[in-house]
């Protein structure tokens, strides 16, 4: 599942037009390249203003290159969130199962019908048109 398509077709789901607001949803190719897209879209390259997402796992990575751009995060993840990236908890399909309420250690049936789900509204004729 494409992260960058669940998160455009929630945002339009939503009402949101995240190219009208000047949001532009980049995929990075994993949480390692972090470094490569803050140099080239930070403050020492465009200069434009970033917000990120990444994994539980991937938290340590993401700070790194934070800091190596000149964006150095306060401590916690409160510190990531003012520097406007996040980390889900599991992943990013594991924080939208969550988002529709479904707790943590849910059936596995129960999770492949909503991951089926997501694709589905992802790949949906409103989305593609």
């Amino acid at each position: 599942m494409s992260d960058q398509a669940a998160l455009e077709t929630l945002a339009a789901r939503q009402g949101r037009d995240l190219r009208g607001d000047g949001v532009f949803v980049v995929p990075m190719g994993g949480a390692t390249n972090i470094g490569h897209f803050l140099g080239r879209f930070g403050p020492g390259g465009f200069g434009v203003r970033l917000a990120g997402l990444c994994d539980d796992g991937e938290e340590r990575g993401f700070r790194r290159g934070l800091e190596r751009a000149g964006l150095a995060a306060g401590p916690g993840r409160a510190g990531l969130a003012a520097r406007g990236f996040f980390v889900c908890v599991a992943d990013l399909e594991d924080e939208l199962i969550r988002s529709l309420g479904v707790r943590p250690g849910a059936p596995t049936k129960r999770r492949t019908s909503l991951i089926n789900l997501i694709g589905t509204l992802i790949h949906s004729p409103s989305r593609i048109g």
